[in-house]
């Protein structure tokens, strides 16, 4: 199964959260999530990100009024303390780092990677994309000079790289592009400019000249970012497998299995779902539509969101401190992947698992659960994300700190006593993760949230 990213058909095939910040200067740590607001970006009008890009001096009568309005409305971008906006001030490359790191929400790594970024605020975030190479060190040699403005060509190579099309770009070094200044980008660059504006990511000018060497202004940088959504949105193939592993990776125990016991999911039907236009309709209806409408690609798709669901659950609440498999932080690795919010704190994949872990063992916890469900209980919500409806069962037999149950649930003041079954009622969505720059396997859908349709009530 190769890799496509289609945002209008699953919204969060970006990642569960991807916050990106932009900066007006170096000392500003805005976040936002991308994820909640992306769906204001589909329904705005272009009308009103006018509207939002006017109250800069400077705009309401600009090219980029709308692009830059769009990412000011999700806080990327911001003005100026004069109240300007200078969208054809120049962006550096340590600026545009910073966005593109943040963008992915990569990890930071801190560290260095050249000779004149030692001491520089965006050393990290460099080194960040150098690891993951969307920067390609032996590009540039021992200096990065960071704070020199960035070239449309820069940019456009970065973006590539982190959508996952430097293959295909690579592949088609020395091809010809249709601008008219063809011969003044370097051959082995063609490669990128050519998938780049094959993708929409990248346009010329209006005499039909790119203008490699160019310096991009902050209007320009806008207009790039937004078109990576825009190709992520329409689907981008990166043409690289991401099926599931020679070994997969199976539930620790068998409760883990989905139970479709018509008599104690079938209350799951009275609860409405939502279409992406807010309208309400029996879940079949939406599972019936859903399966027409895609044929045989959504039948794989809610069979590989049936099985990454299941597995996830089982692997976070079936724990016993007693007999932790040795592989069970790779296993969690496996279905987690950017970041995980856990006790209004965020984790990133590298430090939530062994966190995990500590706590089972530390707090001596002792769980089992069960997820009830059924083939039909399988839609695309009002967000256009897909989701699982199902009945979660679940048993604590030991805990040494149960007041942090409500947290490892994610319902926020539930109180379960130990030894009793519970079920509750539950929407579990998942997402494709951001796999282009992954550098290592995840399973094809990862957990994003849960949403409680009912409080947990005790099994008799």
């Amino acid at each position: 199964m190769k890799k496509n990213i289609a945002i209008l058909l699953v919204l969060v095939m970006l990642i569960g959260i991807v916050p990106l910040s932009v900066y007006a200067s170096s000392d500003n740590d805005t976040e936002v999530n991308l994820q909640a607001a992306f769906i204001r970006i589909l329904e705005g009008t272009s009308e009103m990100f006018k509207q939002v890009a006017s109250k800069f001096t400077d705009m309401g009568n600009h090219w980029a009024d709308v692009t830059i309005g769009k990412l000011v409305e999700l806080k990327i971008l911001d003005g100026y303390s004069d109240g300007s906006f200078k969208p054809n001030n120049t962006i550096t490359r340590g600026e545009f780092s910073k966005v593109v790191r943040a963008a992915l929400e990569l990890e930071i790594v801190k560290g260095n990677s050249f000779d004149d970024t030692t001491k520089h605020w965006a050393k990290d975030q460099i080194h960040t994309l150098v690891l993951k190479d969307i920067i390609v060190k032996s590009e540039y040699g021992t200096n990065f000079v960071p704070n020199k403005n960035i070239t449309r060509i820069e940019m456009a190579k970065m973006i590539v790289r982190a959508v996952g099309l430097d293959k295909q770009a690579r592949e088609n070094a020395n091809a010809s592009t249709t601008f008219k200044d063809n011969g003044e980008i370097n051959g082995t660059d063609r490669g990128y400019v050519l998938i780049a504006s094959e993708n929409k990511i990248i346009s010329g000018y209006p005499d039909g000249t790119f203008r490699p060497n160019g310096e991009a202004t902050r209007a320009e940088a806008s207009k790039m970012i937004v078109n990576m959504f825009n190709a992520l949105e329409r689907g981008v193939d990166t043409g690289e497998d991401t099926t599931t592993p020679t070994e997969p990776i199976s539930p620790p125990t068998d409760d883990s299995k989905p139970i479709s016991t018509k008599e104690k999911i079938a209350h799951l039907y009275d609860y409405k779902a939502y279409d992406m236009n807010g309208k309400a309709y029996d879940i079949r209806e939406l599972n019936k539509s859903a399966l027409e409408n895609g044929k045989s690609d959504n039948e794989k798709v809610f069979a590989e969101v049936m099985k990454d669901g299941i597995e996830v659950i089982s692997l976070l609440l079936n724990r016993d401190y007693k007999n932790i498999p040795s592989d069970y932080e790779q296993k969690l690795l496996y279905h987690i992947y950017g970041t995980w919010y856990y006790r209004n704190t965020k984790y990133y994949d590298s430090e939530f698992p062994k966190l995990w872990i500590d706590e089972t063992k530390n707090w001596k916890v002792q769980s089992q659960s069960q997820f009830l469900t059924s083939d039909d209980l399988i839609y695309f919500n009002q967000d256009g994300r897909l989701t699982i409806r199902g009945v979660l069962r679940i048993k604590y037999d030991n805990h040494e700190n149960p007041n942090n149950i409500q947290y490892e649930l994610s319902k926020k003041g539930q109180t379960l006593e130990l030894g009793k079954w519970y079920e509750v009622d539950i929407d579990m969505v998942l997402g494709r993760p951001f796999t282009n720059i992954q550098d290592r396997k995840v399973s094809s859908y990862l957990l994003w949230q849960r949403d409680y349709l009912s409080d947990f009530r005790e099994v008799e």
